[in-house]
């Protein structure tokens, strides 16, 4: 979509036609702000001046809703990773972005000339039929499809919205066919958790290779991958449900009681264990092997030296503000791809995370109100019942009550008013329990005489 408005930028004068489509590059996240500036740029100063470019780039921000959920964050995306993929692997890594798109596009086609010819079968006449590949034609789940990608094994289609998400799923067996990548599995979405409190060092970490499945069956879920980065442990799930109750509940790992919450990945920062250089994998680096300590050609878990030096300010010819030397994964590196990744890291990381932020997923009720509770933050790790507090206290067991049921602290002051809220609590008030002054002076101690 890149190259295709690039070329219409080279070709046409910017009209709003255009500028909405930048918006929707936008908006789809495959584009930035700079970006955009140098798209508008190709026809020069000259056409429209600054002045007019800004008040492009000002129309298109004033268009644009702040990154709050998940559709702006990030797109809907499909992905699809194949069974076979030895075999097809040098087929898929040949196939360019422009290739898949092209390939969709031709399913969209035969998909609507077949749909028209349904509709003139019904009908019965086909010079009335009207062409639905120009006019009127219901949209498709594939002209939601914005781009596409690949990586490693995997099929990525970024969509507009989560409907078409699930209607291509249904039929990744026509891009099985078109694509001719083999058989196409859907891969299962991964929900992180943060641990917190858990102390353990490296060497304890690395050398419990069965981690995973222990710490599963101690909190009655499956753990597929646990990783410690940075000085964070990081759990991976698959299942939402286990994801938010280990977020709602107290984590038992390795015998120690921790808290965790939902994290979002690209929080973490990354950086490469062949060149140590930021925003990339190993199995994705093309450069050759630096250490990350004294900027040498050799492995970081190899190295002895003593005195540091970032291979990353060693490569832009930077130096130490301090003159103290510092590791590439430090975050007083003056590096220009160090300081966007830990800067982009910053923004993700104030950001909630979406399958964690609904406060309709994280329901506990309470037994007397019938509230709902809010979801646990990082600072209260209690379990708080309903807007109004209430809680299960073990001190407020009344003597009248034969279920031995645990009563609203609220419900019991009567008439008062419940915080946050407007009227006082309908529910009948239980009978209080008996003062213990009031029980020593109907039965008294014995004296000593």
């Amino acid at each position: 979509m890149i190259k295709e408005l690039q070329t219409l930028l080279e070709t046409e004068e910017v009209t709003m036609s255009v500028v909405q489509s930048l918006v929707d590059l936008y908006q789809s996240q495959l584009a930035s702000i700079p970006l955009l500036r140098e798209l508008l740029q190709l026809q020069g100063p000259s056409q429209h001046g600054p002045q007019g470019m800004e008040e492009i780039l000002k129309t298109i921000r004033k268009d644009l809703k702040p990154i709050e959920t998940r559709a702006m964050r990030e797109p809907p995306t499909v992905r699809l990773k194949m069974k076979g993929h030895t075999e097809y692997l040098e087929a898929a890594t040949a196939l360019k972005p422009s290739q898949i798109m092209e390939i969709v596009s031709r399913i969209r086609t035969r998909e609507r000339k077949s749909k028209r010819s349904a509709q003139q079968q019904i009908r019965g006449t086909v010079d009335n039929a009207p062409d639905d590949g120009v006019h009127g034609h219901e949209q498709s789940c594939w002209d939601a499809v914005l781009g596409a990608r690949i990586d490693r094994n995997v099929l990525k289609l970024f969509c507009k919205d989560d409907n078409a998400v699930q209607d291509i799923y249904s039929r990744s067996n026509i891009v099985c066919q078109e694509l001719k990548l083999g058989e196409l599995e859907q891969v299962p979405e991964n929900y992180y958790v943060e641990v917190h409190g858990l102390r353990l060092s490296r060497e304890e970490f690395e050398q419990n290779h069965n981690r995973d499945e222990a710490w599963g069956k101690e909190n009655s879920v499956k753990i597929v991958h646990s990783a410690r980065t940075f000085g964070r442990t990081v759990l991976t799930l698959t299942d939402e449900k286990d994801a938010l109750r280990l977020c709602n509940e107290w984590v038992y790992l390795s015998g120690s009681k921790v808290a965790a919450e939902a994290v979002d990945i690209r929080s973490v920062p990354l950086f490469c264990v062949n060149c140590c250089g930021p925003g990339h994998f190993k199995d994705q680096c093309t450069n050759s092997q630096r250490c990350g300590k004294c900027a040498e050609e050799h492995s970081t878990f190899l190295c002895k030296a003593i005195k540091q030096r970032c291979p990353n300010c060693k490569n832009e010819g930077l130096r130490d503000i301090k003159d103290q030397g510092h590791t590439a994964w430090s975050p007083e590196c003056q590096s220009v791809a160090t300081k966007r990744m830990f800067d982009n890291c910053k923004q993700l990381a104030s950001v909630k995370v979406p399958w964690a932020s609904s406060s309709a997923q994280h329901q506990t009720t309470c037994e007397t109100c019938q509230t709902t509770a809010p979801p646990k933050t990082r600072r209260n790790r209690k379990i708080q019942l309903g807007h109004h507090q209430c809680r299960r206290l073990s001190a407020v067991r009344t003597a009248a009550t034969a279920s031995k049921s645990w009563v609203c602290r609220w419900v019991r002051m009567g008439p008062k008013l419940r915080r946050g809220a407007t009227k006082p609590c309908r529910r009948p008030e239980p009978p209080q329990a008996v003062p213990l002054w009031d029980l020593r002076l109907k039965f008294p101690m014995p004296s000593k005489e």
